[in-house]
């Protein structure tokens, strides 16, 4: 199957999806973000075959790249049985919690009724509790904050995260791929939400909340 991965998605939705696909189209200023993909996947998966590569701009145009991207992730939306190809836990257990925090200022809401937008600004806090969490955390030195899943500094600085991830009590803060990761070696996780972001946006309640089932997987 041709799938295709762009960096707007987070390194476990790549991962997801090299376990299952034939033929990846990637971008080519994404080249560095999948070989850190690729690092992340040789250190916690266990060996498989990769899947062929190569970049869209010889093969297609940018619409019918980003279309495949959606595409792709609706067809390998479950992750049920990824927890499944992991390498085992090789670190032993400390005292140390690991959390990631999204302060509301940081989400720019595009579309009032986008369930992108939705679903990232109910996993934020408003600035002023944001604020508070963080101060309560940075006075006990047995709390790393992991920072944004999406932003990260280098191949090493991704592994070193997952590593810390591995040898936490457990996770606290935004469901995001560190929270996603701890599930997959079953550390506990504790999901911080703000219910009350529904209010400002327009989307059913039945579909709202068909979005936080999936925020909380």
């Amino acid at each position: 199957m041709i799938a295709a991965v762009n960096s707007r998605m987070s390194i476990l939705q790549a991962l997801k999806i090299l376990l299952k696909c034939d033929v990846l189209m990637i971008a080519k200023e994404d080249c560095d973000w999948y070989n850190t993909c690729l690092e992340v996947h040789r250190t916690f998966i266990h060996d498989k075959s990769f899947p062929e590569v190569y970049t869209y701009e010889e093969h297609m145009t940018s619409a019918e790249y980003y279309k495949l991207c959606d595409s792709t992730l609706e067809s390998y939306s479950s992750w049920d049985d990824v927890g499944q190809y992991c390498k085992p836990n090789v670190f032993e257990p400390t005292d140390k919690i690991v959390y990631s925090l999204i302060n509301a200022n940081d989400v720019y809401e595009e579309d009032m009724t986008s369930e992108r937008s939705f679903v990232l600004k109910s996993r934020a806090m408003q600035p002023p509790h944001f604020h508070v969490m963080k101060n309560l955390f940075l006075q006990d030195d047995r709390f790393i904050d992991l920072g944004d899943s999406r932003d990260l500094s280098s191949t090493e600085d991704v592994i070193n995260k997952f590593n810390t991830c591995l040898q936490s009590q457990f996770y606290i803060g935004a469901p995001c791929t560190w929270s996603r990761f701890c599930n997959f070696y079953n550390i506990e996780r504790y999901h911080l939400l703000d219910v009350g972001a529904k209010k400002e946006f327009e989307i059913s309640y039945e579909k709202r909340i068909n979005l936080m089932r999936e925020v909380l997987n």
